[in-house]
């Protein structure tokens, strides 16, 4: 398939040079909160965590990371501008406009994968999402919250992609562009997921269901969480970390999922430098 064409202008009621910024750099770089994304990077390895969160090091972001930001930006105003399956070039438009603006800032301005992407991006996954989503109500799109965890000094932030009505039921959805598909253990034991029905439930939204979107598959997956597992993974995950974190403990992960020489830092540690 060919590469995405080199749009440079978005639709007229789109500020292309705000949305580039707002996807670039985004509030987890200077909020002192913990979120879902936060708490991941550190379980995977604390190393990478402080030299991301405390040292502040910044690296050029993957081409894949940055595809993903990009479609979760044009989701985001198909949303806010209710366009429907007649906006597909409008989405198209839009996509590669946003993907040229900020292509350059990743690893590889060139990588071939990350412009298929985009390509099936605008011509498969957006139609399909357009016309997916036929039937739905919003009740919010990127809703970005802040709450306290009780019975701790702890700070959650994070942002829910959408949350939506359909069928009389309240379902909080989010969006992964990633090529793996999620199993039913992987999607069970989502932190992610559980962290957005635990914020949805403390501002009073308590759905019926969560849900993953696979973009590149054109599917969704769905799944619950109790109250009482949500306790135990505050209990047993978030709050440990949280401790190990104001404890000042980041040590290196030499048994990360993917290995040290897939880290952005991996240059700048002792250990990683060895991989």
């Amino acid at each position: 398939m060919s590469a995405a064409p080199e749009l440079t202008t978005a639709p007229a009621d789109v500020d292309l040079d705000a949305m580039a910024e707002g996807l670039l750099h985004t509030y987890h770089e200077s909020s002192p909160c913990l979120g879902p994304s936060k708490i991941n990077t550190y379980l995977s390895c604390p190393r990478k965590y402080e030299y991301q969160y405390i040292e502040k090091v910044r690296r050029p972001r993957r081409p894949a990371a940055t595809v993903g930001s990009v479609v979760h930006a044009v989701v985001e105003h198909s949303h806010r501008a209710h366009w429907s399956p007649a906006n597909t070039e409008d989405a198209a438009e839009l996509l590669t406009a946003l993907w040229n603006a900020v292509k350059a800032e990743t690893e590889d301005p060139h990588d071939y994968e990350a412009d298929k992407a985009i390509s099936d991006a605008m011509n498969i996954w957006l139609p399909w999402y357009l016309i997916w989503c036929r039937g739905t109500v919003d009740i919010a799109v990127e809703e970005t919250w802040k709450l306290p965890v009780a019975g701790s000094d702890l700070v959650l932030q994070g942002t829910i992609d959408r949350i939506y009505l359909q069928h009389g039921m309240t379902v909080v959805s989010d969006i992964k562009t990633g090529k793996r598909i999620p199993s039913g253990l992987s999607l069970a034991n989502d932190l992610q997921l559980t962290l957005y029905s635990w914020a949805a439930r403390q501002m009073g939204l308590q759905e019926n269901t969560l849900e993953i979107v696979a973009m590149r598959s054109q599917g969704s997956v769905m799944t619950t969480r109790t109250d009482s597992y949500i306790a135990a993974v505050l209990e047993q995950t978030v709050l440990p970390v949280h401790e190990q974190i104001m404890a000042g403990r980041f040590p290196c992960n030499t048994q990360s999922q993917y290995g040290c020489s897939w880290c952005s830092y991996h240059t700048l540690c002792p250990v990683g430098r060895g991989s």
